[in-house]
């Protein structure tokens, strides 16, 4: 499960090997999860079959990749509620993308569509089009249908949004690579591990608040990572750095979760039920969230620990971010947050968790 090597990893002095272990793992069952789709289509839509087999026949070792990883995917191939023609569609549309900006056979139609990862799409008069690149690699998304689909809850969540002005999205690139330049400062583990773990960014306005600044992601869309309103005066490149080391350690986690899962009682997956108060930032959680939030307070924690050691960012703004990352360690033993439903949590899961706060209390025992 590697859950119980997550006190170690997350600490971050050496966690090269296991996070290529559980990036591999990640890898194999969604190759295993498109040969079940091939099989599927072979016999229930051969056509939709033919097309598939053939644009994976032309397509590059880097294509197949980009493809594969992308969050629009890996939601089609795990969870495959749409049908199969729309998930065998998918990903040969996204593959004849790739080969388009390749120069290859993918563009002859001059067909519109998007890349998987939608940070490069072809118009219906078969412009392209380019979202910014950013410094770190990561691919960036404001403009795709991909990104337009991101459910920012509210009531508005799915409604058109206003997008950034040319000024507005000029200040959030800036601000990102500002960002990553700062994550790169504070060690190279963290570059490697916020360009492994955001398979994409996204970048949206919430049509509901455009004064709050958020950050999440989600299990179905593992690796999409998206923020809303960076553009903000308020929002400050440690937010940004922040967010993306956050969302990177909760892709790892929904990595491993797939393949073991952390709770085994049906309601503790229902985000209605089994609900915790958190102790970081007092939201009422789900229990699998919970868990999940303590994994990624104790990485964050050893990452500002890490930048105020190498000045990557200004001193006093990482000190208010590690006493919010700390408070919830000192606040008592988390494992009683969970206390009335811990038979239904894998066992290995609340190790760690125990293992992750006494670390900290040994490290900071007056805070």
């Amino acid at each position: 499960m590697l859950i119980e090597t997550m006190p170690a990893v997350l600490a971050w002095s050496d966690p090269g090997e296991i996070l290529d272990r559980v990036h591999a793992s990640y890898i194999e069952l969604l190759c295993d999860a498109l040969g079940a789709l091939l099989k599927q289509a072979e016999a229930e839509a051969p056509e939709a079959y033919a097309r598939l087999q053939a644009e994976l026949d032309g397509a590059s070792d880097a294509a197949f990749m980009r493809v594969l990883q992308a969050p629009e995917t890996s939601y089609r191939l795990i969870w495959r509620r749409e049908g199969i023609d729309e998930r065998a569609g998918f990903v040969a549309d996204a593959l004849r993308v790739e080969a388009a900006l390749a120069g290859g056979h993918g563009n002859r139609d001059r067909q519109s569509g998007w890349t998987a990862l939608g940070d490069i799409g072809f118009g219906a008069d078969a412009a392209r089009r380019d979202n910014p690149r950013l410094a770190c690699g990561v691919p960036f998304d404001v403009m795709s249908p991909h990104a337009a689909a991101v459910d920012l809850a509210g009531p508005s969540a799915l409604a058109p949004r206003r997008p950034f002005t040319g000024p507005e999205l000029a200040l959030v690139v800036a601000k990102l690579d500002e960002a990553f330049a700062g994550i790169c400062g504070a060690g190279d583990v963290f570059r490697d591990f916020v360009t492994r773990f955001n398979m994409v960014l996204i970048a949206q306005i919430d049509k509901d608040d455009e004064d709050l600044f958020t950050s999440g992601s989600t299990g179905q869309y593992i690796g999409r990572s998206f923020i809303t309103n960076p553009h903000m005066a308020i929002v400050r490149p440690i937010d940004l750095a922040e967010a993306m080391v956050h969302e990177g350690i909760h892709a790892l986690l929904y990595m491993q979760e797939r393949r073991v899962a952390w709770v085994h009682w049906p309601e503790l997956f229902d985000p209605a039920k089994a609900r915790v108060a958190s102790p970081w930032t007092g939201s009422i959680l789900g229990a699998r969230p919970f868990l999940q939030a303590c994994f990624v307070w104790y990485g964050l924690l050893h990452f500002w620990a890490a930048a105020l050691g190498t000045g990557a960012f200004c001193p006093d703004q990482v000190r208010g971010r590690m006493l919010i990352a700390l408070k919830g360690f000192l606040a008592g033993p988390l494992e009683q947050r969970i206390e009335d439903f811990r038979d239904g949590v894998d066992g290995t899961v609340l190790t760690a968790v125990r293992e992750m706060q006494d670390r900290i209390l040994r490290s900071w025992p007056a805070g």
